[in-house]
């Protein structure tokens, strides 16, 4: 992808990050003004390079979200997901494999989550049809392979591919006259009454802007913090890794295998089956590895720690570093990183017939920035930072690909109402989508249509 030209220096509406969100909030606005009015700015030589690509390309349903602590979330993801199929069954070559998840209890003190799980997707908006609870005798039934007291099967959760996604509303965002301009990495930001200041290496100049939606993921912080927001709160990074799985095996399942967390005040998950809607592969992972650069995909140093832990607020990552669950847990996924038969050894729990030597090849590493507050805990939803003429999209995580429409329509909203988008010429020419702008742009869209799959 090359860059326009830079001779233009002012931008009336900057995004700073070319992922899904970034991406699909330029799609959006797109739909409402003129061209030449909107430019992405993107780190690297594409949109969806980062955890928009390195996940495990699940578009889950919100069965596993509490609606009451998890509420944005759970509502973005119900959304959404009728969004994103509206898309794959518009765009031709759109991966879209509606799979499945079955999400099992380990040991019977988990069969009540399973209960709840049911409760909280009926209060999410899931139909009734959708989730499936399995005893021990259906379970062995159904899936074979399994041993579990328990599961809960997700009928409409399904494999896709969001970087495809991303690239699809990219392009018809650029259709549209969104400028993206690439390896414009931002290192600096300022801001006055009427305009932001932003620097890359790569201009020769600093950019202004009169609007700036900082959707930067692991780099959002930073530059909120630059201008004195959310100085309280750090970044922990936890790197993400896979294996694929032997072709001799990849037919156990047709579905996506989970299994309830052990932990959820922390973001380690229990390692889980995860069929790949592009490539047919099925993986394992991921572990959560510590690591002290958002992009550490291959190896990490001591300078990098070094200046990890030096690098303000420290006091946040030391009192999480003396968490005796934490330090065992990131511990355990060290150890199954380095030992694919202990990877296997921990999915044995429920797939008593799952080798080390099932494992073959290392499959996509991905890594997540998580939230950790004052008091070294983990943040779990994702916060909102404004400034005088910005705003900072921080702690978009799992399930941020899932429900990007619906919470870049969120934004696009809150923008209206706080007027920061008068300047803007609206569109007076009327363009083609796939989604109904208007729709989107109510409080409680509506009109959405069904969920895939077969009812009954």
């Amino acid at each position: 992808m090359r860059n326009r030209s830079l001779a233009q220096r002012d931008y009336p509406l900057v995004i700073i990050g070319g992922g899904i969100l970034g991406v699909t909030l330029a799609y959006l606005l797109s739909l409402k003004y003129q061209d030449r009015q909107i430019v992405v700015l993107e780190t690297e030589a594409d949109v969806a390079q980062h955890s928009s690509r390195r996940n495990t390309g699940v578009l889950h349903r919100p069965f596993y979200l509490d609606p009451e602590t998890k509420a944005r979330f759970a509502r973005c993801a119900e959304q959404s997901y009728h969004l994103w199929k509206k898309l794959a069954q518009t765009v031709p070559g759109t991966p879209w494999l509606p799979c499945g998840t079955l999400e099992v209890a380990i040991d019977e003190s988990q069969l009540p989550s399973l209960a709840t799980y049911k409760d909280w997707s009926l209060k999410n908006g899931m139909k009734e049809y959708e989730v499936d609870l399995f005893d021990a005798e259906k379970l062995a039934q159904k899936f074979p392979h399994i041993k579990a007291p328990g599961a809960v099967f997700v009928v409409t959760d399904t494999s896709v591919d969001f970087q495809n996604m991303t690239q699809s509303l990219r392009d018809r965002a650029m259709a549209q006259g969104v400028h993206f301009l690439f390896r414009m990495p931002i290192t600096g930001i300022s801001e006055g009454d009427q305009e932001v200041f932003l620097h890359s290496k790569t201009a020769q100049t600093d950019l202004k802007a009169g609007i700036v939606i900082n959707c930067s993921g692991a780099g959002s912080l930073n530059l909120a913090q630059q201008l004195g927001m959310g100085r309280n709160h750090c970044n922990v990074f936890f790197r993400g890794d896979y294996w694929e799985v032997d072709a001799g095996i990849r037919d156990w399942f047709g579905a996506n295998i989970y299994s309830v967390p052990r932990f959820k005040e922390f973001p380690f998950l229990d390692p889980h089956w995860v069929r790949r809607a592009a490539s047919g592969l099925v993986e394992i992972g991921p572990t959560a590895i510590p690591v002290p650069t958002p992009t550490s995909y291959d190896g990490v140093n001591l300078w990098d720690w070094k200046h990890f832990m030096q690098t303000p607020p420290t006091e946040n990552k030391w009192k999480l570093l003396k968490n005796s669950t934490f330090l065992s847990l990131a511990v355990s996924e060290w150890r199954g990183a380095i030992l694919k038969s202990h990877l296997a050894k921990r999915m044995r729990q429920f797939i008593p017939e799952l080798r080390g030597g099932h494992l073959t090849y290392r499959g996509l590493s991905g890594i997540r920035a998580s939230l950790v507050d004052e008091s070294g805990h983990f943040v779990s939803e994702a916060q909102e930072y404004w400034g005088r003429r910005s705003l900072h999209i921080v702690n978009y995580n799992s399930p941020g690909a899932t429900g990007a429409p619906a919470f870049a329509a969120d934004l696009f909203r809150t923008l209206l109402k706080k007027g920061w988008l008068d300047g803007l010429k609206p569109r007076t020419d009327k363009v083609e989508s796939f989604w109904d702008i208007e729709t989107l742009l109510k409080e409680d869209p509506v009109n959405l249509p069904e969920p895939l799959g077969t009812q009954g």
